[in-house]
């Protein structure tokens, strides 16, 4: 094979690791959200404490509430 034939194919190639680095690090931060907010769930769910970058304290056990603030 020539050179210019082997240009575009290892483009490619990049490009679909590239993609997959993307998707592996989009469900890696998926499980890491669900299992923040999995343990505020239920009758038993924990409450969260939550401080901002100005210091102020938030505790909560509302998922919305937690998923906002992160």
């Amino acid at each position: 094979m020539s050179a210019k034939a082997q240009q575009p194919k290892e483009r490619s190639l990049q490009a679909n690791e590239k993609q997959k680095d993307t998707r592996m690090n989009n469900i890696i931060a998926a499980k890491a959200v669900s299992d923040v907010v999995r343990t505020s769930l239920g009758p038993r769910g924990m409450d969260k404490m939550i401080q901002n970058s100005k210091g102020k304290v938030l505790i909560t056990n509302d998922g919305a509430t937690i998923l906002k603030q992160i």
